[in-house]
């Protein structure tokens, strides 16, 4: 059994929305406290979701990581990369903010703790592809779909991406709240797919004001299909990140935007479990600051 599922995910019933995209988001939580770092329970060292087991993993003490979930009765698995550690008090956090850091592309100085890990080590996207190589050795017969959080959304369209999946030219990616990955991609010469060939295959799924992938979209940085949940208003502090004429800037009004928008736990205890999310192409979707008006408020257009 293959992931077809998939394709219908923009336009299918709140039932089979919850049926595919719930297990991933569990998946996606596991990849947070099943791994080492800030936010790993040893309790849940080998947990894994109904109906799957649990196969390989990447787990190093700092670096990337990744978990494998098996449903081999239908020829399945699910590849789930995790976010960043966000605590940089520890080699994890500070490893996770030096990836990141490389992966925007950005200018400006890497901090300072990043000399304390090798190039191996922070080079997230190669270890990402070095796993899902072993997955394939191992598990030939297995269909992948990748999915994660943050930066573990991104690793998941980046290695969705460089991976054929049957007769399709890339492997189907679900995932939440994704930062701009096409650069990256490109960064490690990989090949850009299509609008046509991630059309129905990849899902970048966030909270309308979550500044993450507010920027991405705003960077033209997605392919696939755009889902987002507006389910509640922006606080004054999403309304000032996401506004006109500079929107995402570092600055206090994005970090509580981020805080409120953006961490893990406001997607699997707010959104997943609620109604489904509405999807656009993505190259036809837009950020709420075209909403607005001078101050970051709804404009008067925008209210009727």
């Amino acid at each position: 059994m293959d992931w077809s599922g998939v394709h219908d995910l923009a336009n299918c019933s709140e039932q089979q929305f919850h049926t595919l995209v719930n297990p991933l988001g569990e998946m996606a939580k596991l990849s947070y406290t099943s791994t080492f770092g800030s936010y790993f329970e040893p309790g849940k060292r080998n947990a894994s979701v109904v109906g799957w087991t649990r196969g390989l993993s990447a787990n190093p003490q700092v670096g990337m990581r990744a978990l494998l979930f098996l449903d081999q009765p239908r020829g399945r698995g699910v590849v789930a990369f995790r976010g960043t550690d966000l605590d940089q008090t520890q080699p994890s956090g500070q490893a996770d903010a030096c990836a990141d850091h490389r992966l925007s592309g950005k200018a400006g100085v890497a901090p300072a703790f990043c000399k304390n890990f090798d190039n191996a080590t922070l080079d997230y996207v190669s270890r990402a592809a070095e796993f899902v190589q072993k997955v394939n050795s191992k598990y030939p017969e297995v269909e992948l779909l990748f999915t994660g959080h943050s930066l573990g959304a991104a690793l998941a369209f980046v290695t969705a991406s460089s991976t054929s999946s049957r007769s399709y030219p890339v492997a189907p990616a679900v995932a939440f709240s994704s930062p701009s990955w096409l650069d990256p991609l490109r960064q490690h010469g990989g090949r850009v797919p299509s609008s046509a060939a991630t059309y129905k295959r990849f899902y970048a799924i966030a909270d309308w004001y979550d500044p993450v992938q507010g920027e991405a979209i705003a960077q033209h940085g997605l392919r696939g299909q755009v889902c987002t949940w507006k389910l509640e208003a922006p606080s004054l502090a999403c309304r000032l990140c996401f506004a006109p004429p500079s929107p995402f800037q570092r600055n206090l009004a994005c970090k509580l935007c981020f805080s409120q928008r953006h961490v893990y736990k406001h997607y699997i205890h707010d959104l997943i479990p609620g109604p489904r999310p509405q999807c656009v192409n993505a190259s036809s979707a837009h950020v709420p600051s075209a909403d607005f008006g001078l101050g970051g408020m709804p404009s008067k257009a925008a209210a009727l």
